[in-house]
C-alpha cells in the first residue's frame, strides 16, 4: 500500500480515537484494510509523522506527559475556522479511497480459469 493511503488511515484514526500511543495504533492497525502482516516501526512511524506535516493541513506531536501520539492542525495556516481545513482532508480522503477502489478491484478481477 501507498505512503498516502497509510498517513490518511493514521489522521483518520487519530481523529476519530484521540491521542494513542505507537501500540496503540498498531493494535487498531492490523484490523485494517491496509495491513500487509508488520506492524509500523517507530522509524516508519516517524517518516508518516513527517510526510503528514509536509503534505497534509496537520500533524502529529508527540506529548511527552501522556506518551502519546496527537493529531493537531496548522492554526497558523487555517486559523480558528475548520472548514477549510475540514475541506482539504476530505479531498485528500476521497483521493486515498478512489485509488483504495481501483487497487480492489484491479486485485478482484482473476483471469477466468478453464474447465
Amino acid at each position: 500500500m501507498s505512503k498516502l493511503k497509510k498517513c490518511l488511515y493514521l489522521i483518520n484514526l487519530l481523529e476519530r480515537k484521540g491521542a494513542l500511543t505507537l501500540k496503540e495504533i498498531n493494535d487498531y492497525y492490523q484490523y485494517s484494510s491496509l495491513y500487509e502482516g508488520e506492524e509500523i516501526l517507530p522509524r516508519t512511524f516517524l517518516r508518516y509523522r513527517e510526510y503528514i506535516e509536509e503534505t497534509f493541513p496537520c500533524y502529529i506531536d508527540f506529548n511527552q506527559r501522556t506518551g502519546k501520539y496527537e493529531l493537531h492542525r496548522h492554526q497558523k495556516l487555517y486559523g480558528e475556522d475548520d472548514s477549510l481545513y475540514d475541506y482539504l482532508l476530505s479531498a485528500y480522503h476521497i483521493e486515498g479511497m478512489t485509488e483504495l477502489a481501483a487497487y480492489l478491484e484491479h486485485r478482484k478481477k482473476k483471469p477466468e480459469s478453464r474447465r
